[in-house]
């Protein structure tokens, strides 16, 4: 499998902690080689961020940043395809767990593209009070999915 680099417009690219690991991870481990060897990668959360020679290859790499070299967690997580770091959007990749402390890193279809398409509002009503959730001021991911069930969105949804 050959993989296709694709350069990054400005705004596509992100300056910040995952992007920076995952590239030093990609040249520590020669990721991209990897999958076009074997079509994937995988990785254990050992060889990441608390792993000595990728803490040292960060230094080195990012002086500036050294101090605050991210953790696994920080540098796992995205919640949408724009969150990817740089090196995952150049070449079409996307991670995905495979058990305890294991991902794959391979050319898979994680996202769902979102069309925006005009559709009529329903004002719901909850027949259910909860003190601690208020239904006018939604800020949380988890305040906003229990307001969904609490008012038959997601049923009506799916």
């Amino acid at each position: 499998m050959k993989l296709v680099h694709k350069d990054l417009k400005p705004n596509e690219k992100r300056d910040n902690n995952p992007s920076r690991a995952w590239s030093v991870l990609f040249e520590v481990y020669g990721i991209t080689q990897k999958i076009e060897d074997h079509g994937y990668f995988d990785i254990n959360t050992n060889q990441m961020m608390r792993n000595e020679t990728v803490r040292r290859a960060y230094r080195e790499r990012y002086p500036e940043h050294s101090n605050n070299i991210p953790d696994n967690r920080n540098i796992l997580k995205f919640d949408f395809s724009s969150d990817l770091p740089n090196i995952f959007k150049e070449y079409g990749l996307e991670i995905l767990p495979v058990g305890k402390n294991n991902y794959r890193i391979a050319t898979f279809d994680m996202y769902h593209k979102i069309e925006n398409k005009a559709v009529p509002i329903s004002k719901v009503n909850s027949s259910i009070e909860i003190a601690s959730l208020d239904f006018n001021n939604i800020t949380t991911e988890p305040a906003a999915q229990a307001v969904a069930e609490i008012t038959g969105m997601l049923k009506a949804i799916f």
